[in-house]
This record gives C-alpha cells, sequence and structure tokens, in this order.
C-alpha cells in the first residue's frame, strides 16, 4: 500500500472508494436524503463536486493505493486557505446540479449548524477521510489521520485538528489518536460530535 497526493482527475476513483465506506454514515444518509432513490447517485455526485473544489482551492488530499487500486482518500484542510466568494457561489451550484435542491439545503443546514459549535482558532481540518470497506481494519485509516495531525504537528500556529463525526465507532476510533469531543449538534435522528486534538508541541 502507498499513499500519493490526489489531482482533480482522481475524483472518480475517490468517489468509488468513497461512497461504499460512506453509504451507512448517519450524516450521509441524512444529508443526502438515503429514504428515497437515487441516494447512492447523490453522495457520488457531493463527493466528486468536493473532490475538485477542494483540489482546485490547493488544500492537501491524500490517497491510498493498492496496487493501481485507490482504496482510501483524506482531505485536509489547511487554516489560511480562505475560498472567494465566487468560488463558494460555484460549490452550491455544482452540488444543487449534482445531488438536487433538498439535498443541498440539507447539507447546507448541517456545514452551518456544525460550524455554529466549532471552536475558533487557527485548525486544520479532517474534511473527509475513508476506507473502502474491503480495505479496512489494516491502518490505512490511521496512516491517513497521522498525515493530517503531523501537519498540525509541523506547524507552530496550528491550534490543531479538528474533525466532526455522527458515528460513535468513528469517535472511538479517533480517541486512539488523541481527538475528544469539544461539542455536538443534533439533528432528525443523530448527533454531530465535533472532535479535536491539541497539537502536539
Amino acid at each position: 500500500m502507498r499513499l500519493s497526493h490526489l489531482v482533480s482527475d482522481d475524483a472518480a476513483r475517490a468517489a468509488d472508494a468513497l461512497v461504499p465506506a460512506f453509504r451507512d454514515d448517519p450524516n450521509m444518509s441524512w444529508c443526502f436524503a438515503a429514504e428515497q432513490s437515487g441516494y447512492e447517485d447523490r453522495l457520488r455526485g457531493y463527493l466528486q463536486v468536493g473532490h475538485a473544489w477542494h483540489v482546485s482551492l490547493g488544500h492537501p488530499a491524500l490517497g491510498a493505493f493498492e496496487r493501481a487500486r485507490l482504496v482510501a482518500a483524506c482531505y485536509a484542510m489547511l487554516p489560511d486557505v480562505d475560498p472567494p466568494a465566487e468560488l463558494v457561489d460555484s460549490l452550491w451550484s455544482e452540488l444543487q446540479r449534482a445531488c438536487g435542491p433538498g439535498a443541498t439545503e440539507r447539507f447546507r443546514r448541517y456545514n452551518e449548524e456544525v460550524e455554529r459549535v466549532t471552536p475558533e482558532g487557527r485548525h486544520h481540518v479532517i474534511a473527509i477521510v475513508g476506507v473502502h470497506p474491503a480495505s479496512q481494519r489494516s491502518g490505512i485509516g490511521s496512516r491517513l489521520v497521522g498525515w493530517v495531525t503531523g501537519l498540525a504537528d509541523a506547524d507552530p500556529a496550528s491550534d490543531g485538528v479538528l474533525l466532526d463525526t455522527a458515528s460513535d465507532a468513528n469517535v472511538r476510533f479517533y480517541a486512539r489518536h488523541g481527538f475528544s469531543p469539544v461539542a455536538e449538534v443534533s439533528f432528525d435522528g443523530f448527533v454531530e460530535r465535533v472532535l479535536h486534538r491539541p497539537a502536539a508541541r
């Protein structure tokens, strides 16, 4: 298994790995309406639009490859990258085309509510990290998380790493990497937890 930075052309391959990883995630299921037909198409659309937006901003993305197959992806957000307003507007327009207005509005609400309870500071952020189910429990996820925490630890001005998750299993996983819950927000049928790991000094 090798780790390599992802580029814009990797969007479809990254979605191939991440759709099965997030298919049953409570947050994704709610945002992209798992109860309605076409859920996986909406989830894939979100992942591909998000990949393109992330890479275009210059945020780093790392993939894990088993031979030539991309089996995991991690998207880190750097603390000093501020997207221009027109690019943010473009993101929402692309999401609406890929996922429909209902799912886009749910995703917008999720983002606004999580941002409202997220601690202020100069943080690195794990936007998404996922491993295809066939390649889980092999240490890939830990390596990807370690990559982001390493970025924060190498930055003397970083306040650490933030992420959010609705999965109890994920909370336990991240606790092993030094993350603790610092806030939460309730949605329809699930609770999203914000986790923080201080930067090592």
